[in-house]
């Protein structure tokens, strides 16, 4: 086939190299994308970020094609692709290091009484799959370290490729969960995943020739990026610096994560399981009970750590509380569903005795009043 233009203005089409380069910098593209972000909550996959994401495949394949075009005319323009597989390698395994450290902890899922007293069915499929998840931490770890090793393995030259593999048999799962229990990560996931095949089809030939047939597999070939002895020295002082920094990351990471642990085990006067005895609201200057068949009675309250679940028989309301025992006070963050909006309400509380708590405070748009005893058979 000839070439679509003269091999002097550029690559051709015809040439090697001519998609792989594209491929590279639109997977990087992607990949730059993720802290374009908008930060809504916790959750992701909102148009924005799918916006962020097109833009980021359509500049970086831009960029490719550009590359092709003017190659013979930028010096060192080969060194785009081998620089760009470097960069997802390190940023995979930055993004990977971060959700093992989560799991090695553990942080990601809380082991929460509040779902364990639920059926299915008045759970979301993303709460399914948390619960079942937090239920052991033993489990928990190990899904960590399938998600820490590989990501090591990412940081270094003589064993990136083995990481990718292992990379990308977890990510499969990960994106499983994601997709089939409707986890609101279901893009970035994607991305991730994208990034860990690119990489494994930057060695197809190699992959193909160990997996499939009997020959003896090749070394890589590899290209020395800089020539003199000077910029290779730069060259692995700030290759030293990147891995560094990534695993200082994953370090911090885990300092705050087991302060988050701290803070999610901590046991404050109000820790428990409190059965509403009556609750209360205000109207009209007077204060009426509400009944039973109202969509704001409650008749569970779920007090563990840092976490705040709010039950009744047609609400479930999840919370972030602070308890500050010499004001007697609990802020409350009520969160939707996707964490996202933040309400915050400051409710007063007191104990006649260890078995009976009293509320008083703004659940949304009411101000309530509750009266709870204690479940010591559930504690």
């Amino acid at each position: 086939m000839e070439p679509t233009f003269s091999p002097q203005a550029g690559i051709p089409v015809s040439s090697p190299g001519f998609w792989p380069n594209i491929a590279a910098l639109a997977v990087t593209g992607a990949a730059i994308s993720v802290f374009f972000q908008a930060e809504y909550g916790s959750c992701g996959d909102y148009p924005q970020h799918f916006h962020a994401c097109w833009w980021g495949l359509g500049i970086g394949a831009a960029a490719g094609l550009a590359l092709n075009f003017l190659h013979e005319k930028i010096p060192g323009a080969w060194r785009a692709q081998p620089l760009a597989i470097g960069f997802l390698r390190f940023f995979l395994a930055y993004i990977m290091l971060s959700y093992g450290v989560a799991k090695i902890v553990p942080t990601q899922f809380p082991h929460l009484p509040a779902n364990l007293d639920n059926t299915f069915n008045e759970l979301t499929p993303m709460r399914v799959a948390w619960t079942f998840f937090g239920y052991s931490k033993g489990y928990q770890m190990l899904m960590g370290w399938a998600e820490t090793i590989p990501a090591l393995l990412l940081l270094f030259r003589r064993t990136w490729l083995l990481g990718a593999l292992l990379m990308t048999a977890v990510l499969v799962n990960v994106v499983a969960v994601n997709f089939f229990f409707n986890v609101c990560v279901k893009l970035n996931s994607s991305i991730y995943l994208g990034i860990a095949l690119f990489l494994l089809l930057t060695e197809f030939g190699r992959l193909r020739t160990f997996f499939f047939t009997e020959n003896a597999v090749p070394p890589p070939v590899r290209r020395t990026l800089f020539q003199s002895p000077k910029s290779r020295r730069i060259a692995r002082i700030l290759n030293g610096l990147l891995v560094t920094a990534i695993l200082g990351n994953a370090g911090y990471s885990a300092l705050t994560g087991l302060e988050y642990l701290r803070q999610q085990e901590s046991v404050t006067p109000v820790s428990g399981i409190w059965q509403v005895e009556k609750m209360e609201r205000l109207r009209d200057g007077a204060w009426m009970e509400v009944p039973a068949a109202d969509s704001l009675r409650l008749d569970r309250l779920y007090f563990q750590g840092i976490f705040g679940i709010f039950k009744g028989p047609a609400r479930r309301d999840r919370s972030t509380i602070e308890v500050d025992s010499v004001q007697k006070e609990i802020r409350v963050t009520f969160m939707t569903a996707r964490n996202e909006r933040p309400v915050r309400h400051a409710w007063q509380y007191r104990q006649s005795d260890a078995l009976h708590l009293h509320l008083s405070g703004r659940l949304w748009d009411d101000s309530i009043r509750i009266d709870c005893m204690s479940r010591m058979e559930i504690k």
